[in-house]
């Protein structure tokens, strides 16, 4: 989990100032995220903070400018990957924001909103290295049918992802319903692995012995 120690935020001044060189205005949510650990996570998202923003704008206008496109002014980026994708909110003027990604020449939603989004970073980050595990294990048993067993594992993912993605959204509507309750990511994922062994999907994977989905890991056995 993340060094506490190492979690430390910004003020509001120092928030005002960024909005203010980007000529943004972050949502309340996003605001709030960095206030708590706007200049350090410990270890746990530290990707996106508040000195990160400045080169996530720049990136995402080389990116999106290859399609001789351009980002509208409500759009604010938030994170960029592999030099070839983004993320950003798009600034409706409430306290949160649906977030989207761009790539592949398209604009994707990925999350009913900022809270949402950050949650699911947080769950990832935790979760990496016991996936990376699991993964390296389902090649290594699989090295003789590797396309056969991707192409199976590949289906089973898109069911999965589809079914994580009702989660969220159903959360992100009780949190929103219940005074902007915010749903932690251990009790989220307590939640969905409750649901997730329910399915079929995940019993066939379990007596198949493959790769389970992505964010299956039970927050019981992480330390």
């Amino acid at each position: 989990m993340s060094n506490k120690k190492r979690i430390q935020g910004c003020s509001i001044l120092e928030i005002k100032q960024i909005q203010k060189k980007l000529n943004c205005r972050l949502p309340e949510a996003f605001s709030t995220f960095l206030q708590i650990m706007g200049k350090g996570s410990g270890g746990l998202i530290d990707n996106i903070n508040i000195y990160s923003l400045e080169e996530a704008k720049e990136v995402a206008n080389e990116i999106i400018s290859q399609a001789n496109r351009k980002l509208d002014n409500t759009d604010y980026p938030l994170l960029h990957h592999g030099g070839n994708r983004f993320y950003f909110i798009r600034y409706d003027k409430t306290d949160e924001s649906i977030v989207f990604v761009y790539k592949h020449y398209s604009f994707q939603q990925v999350s009913p909103n900022i809270t949402s989004w950050i949650r699911e970073l947080a769950i990832g980050s935790v979760e990496i290295e016991l996936w990376i595990k699991e993964n390296n294990k389902g090649i290594k048993l699989n090295q003789n049918d590797w396309i056969q067993y991707e192409n199976i594992r590949n289906e089973y993912d898109e069911e999965i992802i589809s079914l994580r993605d009702n989660l969220i959204k159903e959360y992100a509507f009780s949190d929103w319903y219940n005074n902007n309750r915010i749903t932690g990511p251990i009790e989220f994922q307590k939640h969905w692995c409750k649901l997730l062994k329910q399915t079929k999907q995940y019993k066939e994977l379990k007596a198949e012995g493959k790769r389970l989905p992505w964010d299956w890991i039970d927050p019981s056995i992480i330390k």
